[in-house]
């Protein structure tokens, strides 16, 4: 797990603002206790995130970056 953790930290400079939107929709639907609204943004609890959230939210940015294991 915290091989996915990791991915999700260090590729989520690259998304784009409409794909950080739709990981804000994947936490939502797991519960608004997981996210933490800034003046300048809204922060994930990826630390409290249920596994299946993080797995959802991996799996959707491994799609959007198109990343390949090898």
């Amino acid at each position: 797990m915290d091989a996915e953790k990791n991915f999700i930290l260090s590729e989520s400079p690259n998304l784009d603002y409409d794909d950080r939107v739709e990981i804000l929709v994947i936490v939502k639907q797991h519960g608004i206790d997981y996210i933490i609204e800034k003046k300048d943004g809204c922060r994930i609890r990826l630390n409290k995130l249920p596994i299946e959230a993080i797995m959802q939210i991996y799996d959707f940015m491994r799609r959007r970056l198109e990343v390949v294991d090898y």
